[in-house]
């Protein structure tokens, strides 16, 4: 699975390619964002390169920000870094720090800029400039890794391009980095029609109208070799208003996230479908009955939460359902749903502040087929997947997966009311980053104590993080500005709540 960010814009915001937190079970294994980005920068060809305005490049340790002008190619950036400064510090050579390492790969890039501006001599960009700032980018990725334990190679020696050689131990050896490597060659097909695109000012899906000029894309591999994926039951009829009790504007989003959950090309159902394609005995079933035991939250706002008892009772973190006890409303229903598009309503039963740990209980459900509710005493149990938390707590460096609820609106633009367009549900992965320093395991008010680094967005507070073997780990929460480090309610603080609820969760 992947994370890593790429955005094409093109124009004026016209265009946008969008691979943040990208995973398509259909792809090729051996794909990486660097292939399906050479070959829609391929497709549009050299005309619509050349009115590229922004390029982006995001990673879990940086990200560069370009900028073209209008009149000659010049190109402006701004390179971040979001580091995990412990991890550098116990691994790199003396002398050797993050900050030297992500100055000398500013200097390569700015080096790398400079000379394709010279090249081009005040002519418009062209498909291979725009490829060739892309694989350097991908190149700098393992030379600022903060995930392995150790370098192993990936050492920037000076600012000098010609010294910058590919670091083949350290993507040996880094799981993370492995897949940036393009070792494919370029005949592979772009994409499937699954493949997720965000044109802003249209509606419209067709990879071909990637353009909104005058000039169409050249012809390429994007219109052709296209595989339709399996067919999933169609959607569920909508609930009524009268069996909902929601208002009407609750109901249109309830229903809008439905949908997105039943559509056969989303992420999660393909997730399914692949997963469940593999032998039981590698723990893709378990894995499956996690990302089913999953939901979200209808309101706006968003918000994840994981069923943890077949009875219905559901585990989420306290902000998620109110933002203090002094406000919290015991009365107040919550609406939610499953994984595979099922509302539920459900009240809370359990609160804790401190810990950031809230547990609802299931009251009303939709029964198979999804249509109207039912109450809970309606419903078999069995009906309520559910996921088991781990007997021990998680060793640092784990690999764990993360899945979470999105929000739909884009808070990284510097204007409102920008659709993220991400799944409803989504799944990233990463690792187990060890718990903060010095931090109480069982206060995570003003920010987690277990670290990590799956991917997540705002939404994601509540998300069950899963080990391996499908069991629950922690919860996310939270992720810490000053590092890009991404934070969650610890194992410990987890068992310890559900321990304190354990006759609810019996029962």
């Amino acid at each position: 699975m992947r994370k890593e960010c790429l955005d094409v814009f093109y124009g004026k915001n016209n265009f946008l390619l969008d691979l943040r937190g990208w995973m398509d079970c259909s792809y090729p294994e051996k794909w990486t964002p660097l292939m399906i980005f050479e070959r829609w920068i391929d497709a549009i060809g050299n005309e619509n390169a050349g009115r590229l305005r922004s390029l982006n490049f995001m990673g879990h340790s940086f990200s560069v920000h370009i900028r073209v002008s209008k009149q000659a190619p010049q190109l402006a950036s701004k390179f971040h870094t979001m580091p995990s400064y412990e991890d550098w510090i116990e691994v790199a050579p003396p002398g050797y720090t993050f900050e030297l390492a992500a100055c000398r790969a500013e200097q390569g890039l700015r080096t790398t800029l400079d000379n394709i501006a010279t090249e081009r001599a005040g002519k418009p960009l062209r498909v291979d400039d725009i490829n060739k700032v892309g694989r350097f980018v991908t190149m700098l990725r393992p030379f600022l890794c903060t995930r392995c334990d150790h370098l192993n190679g990936a050492y920037l020696k000076s600012d000098r391009m010609e010294e910058f050689r590919v670091p083949k131990l350290h993507i040996e050896m880094c799981g993370i980095c492995a897949y940036t490597e393009t070792a494919l060659p370029h005949r592979l097909k772009l994409c499937y029609p699954t493949m997720t695109t965000r044109v802003t000012r249209s509606r419209s899906r067709d990879v071909a109208n990637l353009s909104h000029a005058s000039t169409q894309p050249t012809k390429s591999a994007l219109a052709s070799q296209q595989v339709a994926p399996p067919n999933i039951p169609g959607s569920p009829d909508p609930l009524r208003a009268t069996a909902s009790g929601l208002s009407s504007r609750n109901r249109k989003l309830l229903l809008a996230k439905q949908n997105k959950l039943t559509d056969p090309n989303g992420q999660i159902p393909r997730f399914i479908r692949d997963r469940l394609s593999q032998p039981a005995n590698d723990h893709s079933h378990a894995l499956v009955n996690a990302v089913s035991s999953t939901l979200v939250f209808a309101q706006q706002e968003a918000g994840t939460a994981v069923c943890v008892s077949s009875s219905g009772l559901l585990l989420t973190c306290s902000h998620c359902v109110a933002e203090s006890e002094d406000v919290l409303d015991l009365a107040r229903f919550q609406w939610l749903l499953f994984a595979d598009g099922r509302v539920v309503k459900a009240t809370c039963v359990g609160y804790d502040g401190k810990r950031d740990l809230a547990l609802l209980q299931i009251v009303a459900a939709q029964s198979p087929p999804l249509s109207d509710l039912t109450t809970a005493d309606d419903t078999e149990t069995s009906a309520f997947p559910a996921i088991a938390l781990a007997e021990t707590l998680p060793r640092r460096n784990t690999p764990l997966f993360c899945i979470g609820h999105p929000g739909s609106e884009d808070f990284e633009v510097d204007r409102p009311g920008v659709a993220t367009g991400y799944d409803v549900l989504h799944i990233s992965e990463g690792r187990h980053r060890g718990l903060a320093v010095g931090q109480d395991v069982h206060d995570n008010s003003g920010i987690g104590a277990l670290k990590h680094d799956c991917w997540t967005y705002w939404g994601h507070s509540g998300a069950p993080l899963i080990n391996e073997q499908g069991l629950l780990v922690g919860l996310h929460s939270s992720w810490d500005d000053s590092t890009g480090m991404r934070r969650g309610v610890a194992w410990e603080a987890v068992k310890a709540f559900l321990d304190e609820h354990a006759a609810k969760i019996a029962s």
